[in-house]
């Protein structure tokens, strides 16, 4: 974010937004909301998913997994598909679903995912 700032792609570090970042002063992520969820279930349920997804990038960095990066077009593209329900959920479901979570690398143990 530093480096944005030096070349005078935003005013300061405040000024930069992220759909999830490392938290700079504690050992956590932190995921925008767009909005408040509808209810109860909605909450819990997109509580589970960012966890489970949480949890399967720390598999994929125990076993060294190369992820590339995507552009930023791309991002937007899937995250409009979502909004208007194109997605392709069994894709992304099978990388959350309980049991393939840390599964492999087993020998690291479980993810270890905090809870407040």
């Amino acid at each position: 974010m530093r480096a944005l700032v030096a070349a005078g792609a935003a005013w300061d570090t405040s000024s930069i937004y992220f759909l999830a970042w490392l938290s700079p002063g504690n050992l956590t992520i932190q995921v925008r909301v767009a909005d408040t969820c509808l209810n109860v279930d909605d909450t819990v349920v997109f509580a589970g998913v960012v966890r489970a997804l949480v949890a399967s990038l720390i598999t994929d960095l125990r076993q060294r997994v190369k992820v590339l990066p995507v552009p930023s077009n791309v991002i937007m593209a899937r995250l409009l598909d979502a909004a208007r329900g194109r997605m392709q959920l069994a894709s992304l479901l099978s990388r959350i679903t309980p049991g393939s979570i840390g599964t492999a690398g087993a020998e690291a143990g479980p993810p270890k995912i905090c809870s407040s």
